[in-house]
């Protein structure tokens, strides 16, 4: 086992030359293999299932598009609240997933989702087509003091309501909304 290696050290096994590792082509330096530095020491693995089996592409810097097989994701993380996160792991615009691809050139690339195009056969148009995209740099906010529903769940009640809710005629959640002959045949 190998430690404190960059990606551009590795290469996958290659059945057949098992004994001597042949040099990728083209041989991809490391700042093509990975473009950014991690954004944390935080760190959590996950494996997207949906696009696990499409073909991928990455985007290279200097060799254009090169094809590869999806393996997991690496996604960067502020792990301890309660020290100042002086990462970019929860900034919109500066956050990086490394999307762990087998390049078929033989090497390992880790890719942010903005440098990688997907493609189902089922699912993509035969031209692919690039899309146009803005960067994220909003911060979303689902609980907010000043929230227009007002505070939420100030209530003993199970199904408790909005004070929109409140105001709106009563209803009972559990009143089917179909006709309830037509729900017996």
């Amino acid at each position: 086992m190998f430690d404190k290696l960059p990606v551009s050290a590795l290469l996958l096994w290659d059945p057949d030359s098992p004994e001597k590792p042949v040099a990728p082509d083209p041989d991809l330096p490391l700042d093509e293999l990975q473009f950014w530095n991690c954004f944390s020491y935080d760190i959590t693995t996950l494996e997207k299932n949906l696009v696990y089996t499409m073909g991928w592409e990455v985007r290279t810097k200097s060799h254009g598009f090169i094809p590869g097989d999806y393996l997991f994701t690496i996604d960067s993380f502020s792990g301890d609240r309660s020290r100042t996160d002086i990462s970019f792991a929860e900034t919109p615009d500066e956050h990086k997933s490394f999307n762990v691809i087998a390049l078929h050139t033989g090497q390992l690339a880790l890719y942010p989702n903005n440098r990688c195009r997907l493609i189902d056969p089922s699912l993509s148009p035969e031209h692919i087509k690039t899309p146009d995209f803005l960067v994220s740099s909003r911060y979303f906010q689902v609980e907010s003091p000043n929230a227009k529903w007002g505070r939420l769940g100030e209530s003993e009640e199970y199904f408790w309501k909005t004070k929109k809710e409140e105001k709106q005629r009563e209803f009972d959640v559990f009143k089917p909304t179909h006709d309830q002959e037509e729900f017996d045949r």
